[in-house]
């Protein structure tokens, strides 16, 4: 099965076989038939690897200042 992988220090996208699943008894393993990258929703995870360390930092940073903001006020 195929299956993208993004290198989160450099921020590089990578097509990998990689191999199906196990399925043990509690689980259902479903058959995809097709797929997509929505570039509108992992567009903001394709830019956090593309930043640098000091970069992710404040980004998360702001994620956190924006959760406490919601739940605080």
């Amino acid at each position: 099965m195929k299956q993208v992988i993004q290198n989160y220090r450099t921020g590089k996208l990578e097509l990998a076989e990689v191999p199906i699943p196990i399925c043990c008894s509690n689980k259902i393993l479903v058959k995809n038939i097709a797929s997509l990258i929505s570039i509108g929703t992992e567009r903001s995870i394709i830019d956090l690897g593309k930043k640098s360390l000091l970069g992710k930092a404040s980004m998360k940073l702001g994620d956190v200042r924006e959760i406490l903001t919601f739940f605080l006020f």
